[in-house]
């Protein structure tokens, strides 16, 4: 029972708003016996729900970058530098 509380805690330290039933603490503590074979496919349940977060949020961070792309990345560039005439200015700047 320990693993399960491991994994409770790792649920915590990740999300403290993180809800744990009672009978996930019961069971963490040792107040309620579970037999070994529940007791494993419900670790693997929790760690399948985790590792699915996990995948969740690394996806969604991807997903908002976008892949690279330098041809697109040097239009832009291009395009503000013309815009912005940024780069004949600033060598006008006395700090320059």
């Amino acid at each position: 029972m320990y693993h399960l509380y491991l994994v409770l805690k790792a649920c915590l330290d990740t999300d403290p708003r993180a809800v744990i039933i009672d009978e996930e603490l019961d069971l963490a503590v040792g107040r309620k016996v579970l037999d070994p074979g529940k007791a494993s496919e419900y670790i693997k349940k929790l760690e399948t729900a985790a590792e699915n977060i996990v995948r969740a949020f690394e996806k969604q961070a991807t997903e908002v970058a976008g892949e690279w792309d330098q041809e697109r990345f040097e239009h832009l560039l291009a395009e503000w530098m013309v815009a912005c005439d940024q780069p004949f200015e600033e060598v006008k700047q006395k700090e320059f």
